[in-house]
């Protein structure tokens, strides 16, 4: 009885306080929903504050509070205070996924990615397979640029085989952080944004086309093929994937696979086409720089098919036939692309230079015409080619000879016509001597072109009655241009003088450089088992306009073609004889050509040895 009594007493003792505790928590309970309420659906940030301080100085192990407290500074820009709400929270239940995500967030956004790869690692440790923090965790470690991220990536696949989802969920986070680093300028981290996409996804077009791009722009050529590559097969009707591939073929100068390329759809658009043209040139310079001529002409005419009028391909063609030395065909394409394009300066230039090639030189000089107001530096050319365009010309010479041993002196004058053909030129020639004896010989010389690389020589005199001369004088040489602007000569020279027939072989190798041009020749007779050689030397160096020049010679024994001794050329070939000269001669007005040359020969004979000193002038007119 007494032990009912003492419950009974106790039990209404606690009445009070039960009752109390009971208010107290309902009256913390509404106030955390009432703050909800001001935080989620009114915004009233400093009500929702108000409210849960109260809250919290009511409870203040009421969790939840804090939980939300955290949200409100959060929202109002304070992270170190929401920081420590939510600490204090996990402190009390590590488990709290809610706050661990805040707190993950709330680090991302303070750039603070470690912290938040750890709040992600401590979800992982109660929900170790949750897909989200996974893939929070892999985000991190990607920024963080970890090799742990690839174990995450793994763990996710395997975890979840074939979810597209996790798929595209990574490649949309590879792809936002790609495009910000490309805006920001950090292409390098970009590109290895663009790679981790395409891990997961090899045919990823947006992540394939910008890694062409990156990969262009930082020249990394054999890269950026291989990405258009992919594109191409993924897109064989895309002409904008095949033109970008042919592009990254030029770039690597293999024009011929951006020509094969673009071949087919150059006709459909115009920028193909001008790629296609502008290829087709750079190709034909290259095989050009090759000495591939007829291949330049290939790629030129491939780009003339696109657009047969280009003014540009027209006149390489034209320039290209110039160099090959086809000057018709030159001629044909720079008379057809003048009737488009009248007065082009360049075509012009190939014009002038095939027709003096063919010796067409009238209609040269009045084609150069055109291009000197153009071109200053062509008046020099231009004159020639008027100068050369004069297909006649009439000279007079005086050889005037002086001895010692009071031998009595000598001379020949001679009357010259001569005519420029396109085949070479041919000159008449009358000679007056007056040495031991008066005469007149007869002559026609001329110097016949065989193409390119050869050509002949050839005089025929005649002298009757008289002993001035040879009375038969016969020669004939055949001349080779070699590589290196060398040149070799092979000939004969006949001389017939009183009952003496004299055949005497000759031959001379030549050699330019630059304006300087050497010549040694010899002679040989042969008499009863005796060689008589003979070797005359020739430098010359010429001025600009080549028919200008000085010129030192020098020589051991009588030639045939000697003209001051060659009469007597039978009775002095056998002994030895020295001779030196020098002379000049000098164009004036392009039509006048003035020349001088003196020349000293030591004769030694079996009676005695006497010098010999020749001084000729020769005055020349073309017309």
């Amino acid at each position: 009885m007494q032990v009912k009594k003492l419950v009974l007493i106790i039990s209404c003792s606690l009445l009070p306080c039960l009752v109390v505790m009971g208010q107290k928590k309902v009256s913390v309970d509404e106030v955390y929903k009432k703050a909800l309420t001001a935080l989620n659906q009114t915004q009233q940030y400093d009500q929702a504050m108000d409210l849960i301080n109260e809250a919290i100085e009511i409870d203040p192990h009421y969790w939840d509070l804090y939980v939300v407290r955290g949200r409100i500074f959060a929202l109002q820009n304070q992270p170190q205070q929401a920081l420590q709400d939510w600490r204090i929270v996990l402190q009390h239940q590590p488990n709290n996924l809610t706050v661990l995500q805040y707190l993950y967030n709330l680090e991302v956004n303070r750039g603070v990615l470690q912290n938040a790869l750890s709040y992600a690692n401590k979800a992982l440790l109660y929900v170790p397979n949750d897909q989200a923090w996974l893939l929070r965790k892999w985000d991190m470690q990607q920024q963080l640029q970890l090799p742990a991220a690839n174990e995450t990536l793994a763990q996710l696949r395997n975890l979840y085989p074939g979810e597209e989802k996790i798929k595209q969920l990574q490649v949309d986070q590879l792809l936002f952080k790609a495009r910000t680093a490309r805006n920001e300028g950090h292409y390098a981290e970009a590109l290895q944004y663009y790679h981790a996409v395409l891990q997961i996804d090899p045919q990823q077009k947006d992540a394939l086309e910008q890694s062409f791009n990156l990969s262009m722009g930082e020249n990394r050529l054999q890269q950026a093929g291989d990405y258009m590559q992919l594109l191409r097969h993924q897109y064989p009707a895309d002409t904008a994937y095949q033109f970008k591939y042919a592009t990254v073929k030029a770039a690597q100068n293999q024009h011929d696979s951006a020509l094969y390329i673009t071949q087919n759809m150059a006709s459909s658009n115009n920028h193909y086409r001008d790629f296609y043209i502008d290829q087709s040139l750079v190709a034909a310079r290259k095989a050009e720089k090759a000495d591939s001529l007829p291949l330049a002409l290939r790629y030129l005419y491939g780009g003339n098919k696109m657009k047969p009028n280009d003014s540009t391909l027209l006149t390489q063609i034209t320039r290209n036939y110039l160099l090959q030395s086809n000057y018709d065909s030159t001629l044909r394409y720079a008379n057809y692309t003048l009737g488009l394009f009248p007065g082009e300066t360049s075509l012009l230039r190939y014009k002038t230079i095939a027709l003096e090639n063919k010796n067409e030189y009238k209609a040269a000089y009045n084609t150069a015409k055109q291009v000197t107001p153009a071109e200053p530096g062509w008046q020099q050319y231009t004159k020639e080619l008027k100068y050369q365009s004069y297909k006649n010309m009439i000279g007079v010479f005086r050889l005037q000879s002086f001895y010692s041993n009071n031998i009595p002196t000598a001379s020949m004058t001679s009357v010259q016509y001569l005519r420029y053909f396109n085949f070479g030129t041919i000159a008449a020639r009358v000679n007056y001597a007056n040495r031991a004896d008066d005469g007149v010989q007869a002559e026609l010389e001329a110097y016949i072109k065989h193409g390119k690389k050869y050509y002949s020589y050839g005089i025929v005199s005649y002298a009757p009655n008289t002993t001035a001369f040879p009375e038969v004088r016969l020669g004939y040489s055949l001349f080779r241009s070699l590589p290196k602007d060398w040149e070799v000569e092979l000939g004969i020279r006949y001389l017939r003088i009183d009952s003496a027939n004299l055949y005497i072989p000759t031959a001379s190798i030549a050699k330019s450089w630059n304006n300087y041009w050497v010549n040694i020749r010899n002679y040989t007779t042969f008499d009863n088992g005796t060689v008589y050689p003979v070797f005359a030397l020739t430098n010359r160096y010429y001025f600009d306009d080549r028919r200008s020049y000085v010129t030192l010679l020098g020589g051991y024994g009588i030639s045939p073609d000697d003209r001051s001794r060659n009469n007597l050329f039978n009775e002095i070939y056998q002994y030895k004889a020295y001779n030196i000269g020098a002379g000049i001669q000098k164009s004036i007005g392009y039509s006048t050509t003035l020349g001088f040359i003196a020349n000293w020969t030591k004769q030694n004979l079996p009676r005695g040895s006497y010098n010999q000193y020749d001084f000729y002038i020769s005055l020349q007119q073309r017309f």
